[in-house]
């Protein structure tokens, strides 16, 4: 199994969902918690990868999808796109 790149790709992980199942999670959240964000399977591959689209650096996220990020796993979006800790 390859190591997560991203505190926020293990923590998916460690939930044991896959991105589709996370990203469907994602929208029932911010619907139930009345949150805008939106998160869709490509957009979280970005983000646990720590790299936009065709290799260039993350831009900065829409302050909705930060916000969600944040309240699903009690973490800043800051801690969660920073590489994760080999284990």
């Amino acid at each position: 199994m390859r190591a997560a790149r991203t505190v926020l790709e293990q923590k998916i992980k460690e939930r044991r969902q896959t991105l589709e199942e996370f990203a469907e999670y994602a929208e029932t959240f911010a619907r139930e918690h009345n949150e805008p964000g939106t998160l869709s399977v490509r957009h979280l591959q970005r983000l646990i990868a720590g790299q936009g689209p065709k290799g260039r650096p993350l831009g900065p996220l829409r302050p909705a999808t930060a916000r969600l990020l944040e309240r699903i796993f009690g973490l800043s979006v800051e801690e969660l796109l920073a590489p994760a800790a080999d284990t």
